[in-house]
């Protein structure tokens, strides 16, 4: 099994105290408490942010939680869906902290904990250590790294701290199971036919960049005659189909240093899914995504306390819903 095990950390008390068939018994409801649970700390978030209209905070929630594929992946449930919906809650716990108190030790633990739930995470430490640092230590960087530098080093020291649990439990982990601390498990797995034709290529290799970037941005399915001209395939569908209101991301304010760092996070974590070969595989939009858009999510929290969230882009909100409504016909009839 080649997933990370934070995760099963989390839901070990449940199967302690309620047993293996009564726990999955209860998966639907588990993965709707998680679902919920992060869009709660979005919710926080949006005010932190500066949001201060309840409509606007509430269109961001149906925005993440009805118009991307956390819905999809609460519903399909299965142990790589409910890991997506604990890392979201990692990364806006992280966000949170990241816009509150700013403690270095608990953003390298939430670090930790986002990377032994989805390994994409691990491209969202250096975020955590520049937010971490003090705010006259920031704008020193990169102009004067030398001194900066000394000054950031008692925080990133904490950073590492806390993050260094997790990394040593990853290779000891990996080294347990299959007797290499840098073997994750996806370059060993058994595999169908087509999928192992990918991995021969690379695990992480530009040759599936064009894939995963179709899959992301350009999918749409098979075409049909009927309405709404095209069926899903399982391998993804556009975001732009999908998450339409997310590009309301492009109206916060990128001259500051805070909104770019953001943006930049958002691309990091995601680069190595379309680096990956597995492409998502069965999959109602393109759910490697998730991973990153808790950052795209924060910058439309800042886009929204700027501008608000005017009716056209909540007409592009409601047709994300609508499509990932299509989402769940399909999953029970399709």
């Amino acid at each position: 099994m080649p997933f990370a095990p934070f995760p099963a950390f989390v839901l070990a008390p449940l199967v302690a105290l309620a047993g293996v068939e009564m726990a999955i018994g209860w998966e639907p409801i588990v993965n709707a408490l998680l679902a919920t649970t992060g869009l709660a700390l979005l919710w926080r978030l949006a005010g932190r942010l500066g949001v201060r209209s309840i409509a606007d905070r509430a269109w961001l929630v149906v925005l993440f939680g009805f118009s991307t594929a956390t819905w999809w992946v609460t519903m399909r449930g299965g142990v790589w869906h409910t890991g997506q919906l604990i890392a979201s809650i990692i990364t806006f716990a992280g966000l949170l902290e990241a816009f509150g108190r700013r403690r270095a030790l608990v953003m390298g633990l939430l670090a930790g904990a986002g990377f032994l739930t989805r390994a994409t995470l691990l491209a969202a430490v250096p975020y955590w250590t520049w937010r971490a640092l003090p705010e006259p230590v920031r704008k020193r960087l990169p102009r004067d790294l030398p001194e900066a530098a000394r000054a950031a080093l008692p925080k990133i020291a904490l950073v590492a701290l806390g993050f260094a649990p997790a990394f040593a439990f990853a290779l000891w982990y990996n080294a347990a199971r299959f007797g290499n601390p840098l073997e994750s498990g996806y370059g060993i797995a058994a595999l169908p036919g087509f999928l192992e034709a990918r991995r021969q290529l690379g695990v992480f290799s530009l040759a599936h960049l064009s894939m995963n970037l179709e899959y992301f941005l350009w999918h749409l399915g098979q075409s049909t005659p009927t309405f709404p001209g095209f069926k899903p395939d399982g391998l993804g569908l556009s975001v732009l189909v999908t998450s339409p209101g997310l590009l309301i991301a492009v109206r916060a304010d990128w001259r500051r240093r805070e909104t770019i760092a953001l943006g930049l996070t958002a691309l990091l974590v995601l680069l190595p899914s379309l680096l990956y070969y597995g492409g998502g595989w069965w999959q109602f939009g393109y759910r490697y995504a998730l991973d990153c858009f808790p950052f795209v999510m924060a910058l439309c929290a800042m886009a929204a306390a700027r501008h608000g969230i005017g009716w056209r882009w909540r007409a592009l909100i409601l047709f994300g819903v609508a499509v990932n409504l299509y989402a769940v016909y399909w999953n029970y009839n399709g």
